[in-house]
């Protein structure tokens, strides 16, 4: 596996390359934490949105990368734009630094967001609907142009 960025340590700062055939172990060499850069791809299981109805809404998706560590991505989803809050990897919490520095979020992590948690309402303004009051007097079954 080839990797264009070198691995980042989210708890002590380290970045290195790993050189191997196979994903890299998931732990830091210089002080063996966990909180290092997904292993091969990162896979989507399931999103929460626990903000309800609330702009910008609080999205946390639960994942998993190819050596199968545990992610839990928090995220602030506003419009066009998701924010990472924190990532916990295997139980330890990564916060964004105070100067903004946090890790990526993978791109199936925004795709999954961007497709299952985007109000409807922004959906349906993209599509030409209007907002409620185009299902005002629609039946179960009945499409939308």
């Amino acid at each position: 596996m080839t990797r264009t960025e070198p691995l980042h340590c989210y708890a002590c700062g380290h970045q290195y390359w790993y050189l191997g055939r196979d994903l890299h172990p998931g732990q830091c060499p210089q002080c063996a934490s966990h909180c290092v850069s997904p292993a091969g791809e990162v896979t989507a299981l399931v999103s929460v949105d626990v903000s309800a109805e609330t702009v910008p809404r609080e999205v946390t998706v639960l994942a998993i990368d190819d050596r199968c560590r545990h992610l839990r991505y928090r995220l602030r989803c506003a419009e066009r734009t998701i924010e990472l809050m924190t990532v916990e990897v295997d139980g330890q919490i990564v916060r964004p630094t105070a100067d903004g520095t946090a890790p990526p979020i993978p791109g199936p992590i925004r795709n999954h967001v961007t497709q299952q948690t985007i109000p409807a309402q922004f959906t349906q303004r993209e599509r030409g609907w209007s907002d409620e009051s185009d299902s005002i007097g629609r039946g179960c079954g009945q499409s939308r142009p």
